[in-house]
């Protein structure tokens, strides 16, 4: 009764759909020759080439990370007597904060060197640099991140490399790199710093 009735109301029927255009020009393509392998080959190939990057790249982070670490713990062996899980992790921390400017446009060596720095600086500056200003930064946001990124971005200007993508730095011989990656330093810093006290 009821559901023959409603059945007999909505009459389906079939409806035609087109296909998106694109749907449209890649089956004409593939028609014309230029198919869907010869696509995938190509997108393949793009994504071969780029591994060799991305390899770089993590590399580079791995061994920026290690080095923060390393610095942060040593330094606080030295000045403490013993190191701490906290401050490796802070190390580690900076390290990956410093590497985020530059990862991709230094070599393994010049990462390895801004992690150090950067290690070393931020642990400066966590510790040190706080206690003589007397700024409020309990979980050291301004230490870590703001020197440790101060530091990744100065170290493009020096460690910069042509032969990893990147554009040659002080090493190489480009001071003018320098030069502008310590305007844009000072430039981002001042501009935080009227955003933060206005």
């Amino acid at each position: 009764g009821e559901h023959r009735v409603l059945v007999e109301r909505l009459q389906f029927r079939p409806v035609h759909i087109e296909p998106p255009r694109h749907f449209q020009a890649q089956r004409a393509r593939h028609q014309r020759g230029c198919g869907f392998e010869e696509q995938v080959v190509q997108v393949v190939a793009r994504f071969l080439a780029d591994l060799d990057g991305i390899a770089e790249a993590l590399g580079g982070q791995q061994a920026d990370l290690a080095a923060g670490a390393l610095a942060w713990m040593a330094i606080e062996w030295l000045k403490h007597g013993r190191p701490s899980v906290l401050g490796i992790i802070s190390g580690a921390v900076a390290g990956m904060v410093a590497i985020t400017p530059s990862c991709g446009f230094v070599s393994p060596m010049g990462a390895l060197a801004i992690g150090l720095l950067a290690g070393t600086g931020c642990f400066l500056a966590s510790t040190s640099l706080k206690r003589k200003l007397g700024y409020d930064d309990s979980l050291d946001v301004f230490g870590v991140h703001g020197i440790g990124g101060f530091i990744g971005v100065i170290g493009i200007g020096i460690f910069g490399s042509s032969a990893f993508g990147g554009a040659p730095g002080l090493i190489e011989g480009n001071v003018a790199l320098l030069w502008t990656q310590i305007q844009g330093a000072v430039i981002v810093t001042v501009y935080c710093a009227a955003i933060t006290f206005a």
